[in-house]
């Protein structure tokens, strides 16, 4: 949200961002997804405010008996969106078995609602680049079983996301088991996904407030970065360019 509000506020003064014209905007159109998890986030800050006595219970139940929600990572019904996706879903293993807090990944992909909407509405705007934000670990994944002809162009825009934000690039896993929105992303259309994991490393909790000004410093050019790397991908096509963040 913070980096809409100061694209919109520069674009809107011809400005400039760490060096990066907002110009870019007039070319390629970025897509927001704020919140993919509405539930698992009211439920990880202790709102439980919208459930049924009943459904108070089976969430007791889902996080181990306890009162504390801060660990609490999957959606209202038990299934973890990170693990939601037909790429390497069959392959994807856990001992977690039923809904959970964390881990579980359904009985199959798409089960979820919500990772069905997100790739309902990524197919509808058939997007050069898609980057998903998560913490924590300051690190990027980029690599999930990448076409061949298309690793050393994917490697080029991870290695310029890693210089810019200061993060760590992950090597690519040989074995790497999937299931996640930019493995799907990967394999589904062939382009590049960034997952950009903000924030020092913390355990089952979100980071704290206190790093998020760290975070955006080095965040905030991202994404004027990756909508001219956009550009330049499909530069010899005649359509406008996209870029999905959420």
């Amino acid at each position: 949200m913070k980096m809409l509000e100061e694209y919109s506020e520069a674009y809107d003064k011809n400005g400039w961002i760490d060096g990066f014209s907002t110009d870019i905007l007039d070319e390629v159109s970025i897509w927001f997804v704020p919140m993919i998890n509405p539930d698992g986030v009211s439920i990880q800050q202790g709102d439980l405010s919208f459930l049924t006595r009943k459904e108070k219970i089976a969430l007791w139940k889902m996080n181990k008996f306890r009162l504390d929600y801060r660990s609490w990572k999957a959606n209202g019904a038990g299934i973890d969106l990170n693990r939601q996706y037909p790429a390497g879903w069959e392959d994807s293993k856990t001992e977690v078995n039923r809904p959970h807090y964390q881990f579980y990944k359904g009985t199959r992909p798409f089960q979820a609602r919500e990772a069905r909407a997100l790739a309902e509405f990524t197919g509808r705007i058939n997007p050069e680049i898609a980057v998903s934000y998560h913490t924590s670990g300051r690190e990027i994944f980029w690599h999930y079983h990448n076409k061949a002809e298309n690793v050393i162009r994917d490697y080029q825009i991870a290695r310029k996301t890693a210089a810019l934000t200061g993060y760590q690039l992950s090597s690519p896993e040989k074995h790497a088991v999937g299931s996640g929105y930019t493995d799907w992303f990967i394999t589904k259309f062939n382009r590049p996904a960034l997952t950009i994991e903000i924030s020092y490393l913390v355990k089952e909790t979100n980071p704290p407030l206190s790093v998020f000004t760290e975070e955006w410093k080095r965040n905030k050019a991202g994404g004027l970065m990756l909508a001219e790397e956009a550009r330049n991908l499909s530069k010899n096509k005649h359509k406008k360019d996209n870029l999905i963040a959420y």
